[in-house]
């Protein structure tokens, strides 16, 4: 299952319940495991509205785990905590990740976040793409800045100039 003789530490991958991969990531880390759970911040959406913003999984029910020959021993109790399914497998042996795809993830996570925090900061003038049903790719201009999370955007719809108040999210700064 795990190669034995080998020093150096892996990552493994855990499927979880659910809804359950926050726990488990707390959980197993109060237990002294390295783990990674990398999140972002979406929107919860309810009747094609945008809701609050939240934090969720980049790879929901997944939580990367770094084990090395000394949490050998350990693997039936990261196996049995509540809110794992399995460790995931190709065959017999368990799916291990290189340090580097790790280090690539954290990286697009970050440069992620970054985008969406430079995203945030829009002026009245920037050139935007709304990106909303009805609206994919629609060309506008932000007018005023109504608040954190709205704005209210100039566009040219059917030969007319229209003022929409859109939340920040559907928008796409261009450049």
């Amino acid at each position: 299952m795990f190669e034995e003789g080998v020093c150096t530490a892996k990552w493994y991958v855990l499927f979880c319940k659910a809804g359950r991969d926050a726990l488990v990531e707390s959980g197993l880390s109060n237990k002294g495991f390295v783990v990674y759970r990398p999140v972002i911040e979406g929107n919860k959406k309810a009747n094609g509205k945008v809701g609050k913003i939240r934090k969720e999984s980049m790879f929901p029910r997944y939580v990367f785990i770094r084990l090395n020959e000394s949490c050998f021993q350990k693997i039936d109790e990261i196996r049995y905590y509540p809110g794992v399914v399995k460790f995931v497998q190709f065959g017999i042996g368990y799916a291990s990740i290189a340090d580097d795809v790790i280090c690539k993830i954290r990286q697009f996570r970050e440069n992620w976040v970054s985008q969406k925090k430079q995203d945030a900061y829009l002026r009245e003038g920037d050139f935007v793409n709304i990106n909303a049903d009805g609206f994919h790719e629609i060309l506008g201009t932000v007018s005023k800045l109504s608040s954190k999370e709205r704005v209210f955007v100039l566009i040219n719809w059917l030969e007319q100039s229209k003022v929409l108040e859109v939340h920040i999210d559907l928008l796409e700064k261009v450049s």
